[in-house]
Formats: C-alpha cells, sequence, structure tokens
C-alpha cells in the first residue's frame, strides 16, 4: 500500500507502528512486536487450527457457524468516490485472498458511514483515517472501555480492557512527560496484543507559504499549519 500510494510522494514513509504517536514525534517507538507482520504461512496456520478446511476455490470454509462448508468472507467499508481509499481496499482484498479469506467491497456516502454504519458497529471491517489531536489524551475515547456514547463515543469496536483504561487515566495524570509517554507506548502495546485497530501510515501532507514570513512549522494535528500563528511574523 505504501509503494503504491504515498511513496511516489514521501519515499521515506514506512508501515506505521503506534497508534498513538506518529513516526515524526520524538515519543514514538515501534511497540507492535512483530504483530503487525505480515505472514501467510502463519495465517493460514491460524485458520486450520480454527477449524477450517481449504476449499477448492482456494478460500478456506468453516466447519460450524451460518457460514459452514462456505467461503469465510468479510465486507470492508468506507467512504465511497475516494480512490486512495478504493484503491487500498482492491490491496487488502487481493492480499486476504492470498491467505483464503474472500473480501467483499461495501463501501457508503461520507454521511452513511460516518453517521449510521461506523457508530452503530454495522460493519466487519471499515477503513478511514484518524486525524491527531494536538494531545496523546486525545485517544482516550476511541480505546477506553465503552460505557456511553459521550465518554468513548469513538470506540466504535466497543473494545474493553481495564488495563488500557488504567493507564490513561494515570498518564493524563501526571505531569510528567515522559512518564506520560512511556504509559501511552504501553497502552499501544496492549492494543496492539488485542488487535483493536491497525494503522497503516502516517498521511504525508504539502505545505506551501511566501519566504517574506517566518516562524511557520507545520504541525501533524488537526489543528495543523495554524497552531502556533500567535508567532508568525514579516521577515525584516
Amino acid at each position: 500500500m505504501i509503494q503504491r500510494i504515498v511513496a511516489p510522494v514521501d519515499p521515506s514513509i514506512k508501515p506505521l507502528q503506534n497508534r498513538i504517536w506518529m513516526p515524526i514525534q520524538p515519543q514514538y517507538q515501534n511497540t507492535s512486536a512483530g504483530y503487525g507482520d505480515f505472514d501467510p504461512a502463519k495465517a493460514k496456520t491460524l485458520l486450520q487450527q480454527s477449524n477450517m478446511t481449504m476449499g477448492s476455490d482456494g478460500y478456506f470454509h468453516p466447519n460450524f457457524g451460518p457460514e459452514k462448508g462456505k467461503d469465510l468472507t468479510l465486507n470492508i467499508s468506507t467512504t465511497s468516490g475516494v480512490p486512495v481509499r478504493s484503491q487500498i481496499e482492491q490491496l487488502f482484498q487481493a492480499d486476504m485472498k492470498a491467505i483464503g479469506v474472500k473480501i467483499n467491497i461495501q463501501n457508503y456516502d461520507a454521511s452513511t458511514l460516518f453517521g449510521t454504519v461506523g457508530p452503530k458497529s454495522e460493519y466487519d471491517i471499515i477503513e478511514f483515517a484518524w486525524v491527531q489531536s494536538p494531545f496523546a489524551s486525545g485517544n482516550q475515547s476511541i480505546y477506553c472501555s465503552y460505557t456511553n456514547a459521550s465518554q468513548c463515543g469513538q470506540n466504535w469496536n466497543h473494545y474493553a480492557n481495564p488495563q488500557v483504561d488504567s493507564l490513561f487515566n494515570q498518564a493524563l495524570s501526571t505531569l510528567d512527560p515522559t512518564q506520560s509517554a512511556s504509559m501511552y507506548n504501553q497502552i499501544d502495546t496492549i492494543l496492539w496484543k488485542d488487535m483493536v485497530t491497525l494503522p497503516l501510515f502516517e498521511q504525508p501532507e504539502l505545505f506551501s507559504w511566501t519566504s517574506k514570513y517566518g516562524n511557520i512549522v507545520p504541525n501533524p494535528s488537526l489543528i495543523g499549519v495554524p497552531w502556533n500563528a500567535h508567532e508568525w511574523g514579516l521577515k525584516a
């Protein structure tokens, strides 16, 4: 996906191995411990160990449940009419075919995907972009144990892990940035093990401005370029 989509813009982009921090941030660590590696042979072994049999059509067939004797099939959804996201789906579909899992592409307009399908968990796999908050604490509403929409409204999976909750609360209550960064990386280590979400890559962005202005520093969060507008000025 990186080679086809973002490498032409920035060849240095690598697979994203952290959900909380971006590679350009000093707190970033590879916390994946290999969970994000693509290993088709291991994937097939795990499916066989899960009581599935490879069919003559190249797809695994569960020996249980409503798909018993049928192709193991999952739907992937994203916003329709977005070429980059559609290309990601097609590449993912091909990778999953290589391990014997059938992927159907079922896309929706943005208002339906983000207004109904996502918040109501009416999907098998969903693909979209997270725009980071300037604060790592902004990830809490995505991964805190689901209780109600006002507290964990972005936790569409209804994921729940008390250890993650405890680490978020500790990170939010400490005034030591080194300690909080360590706790956020501990959180992400758990999120990899639980495979709550699968980060793909950091989306590169292009900015331009006239050289007569100074102190303009792009920011990777949702605040964007104006984050330090109070420090901008005309060069002498």
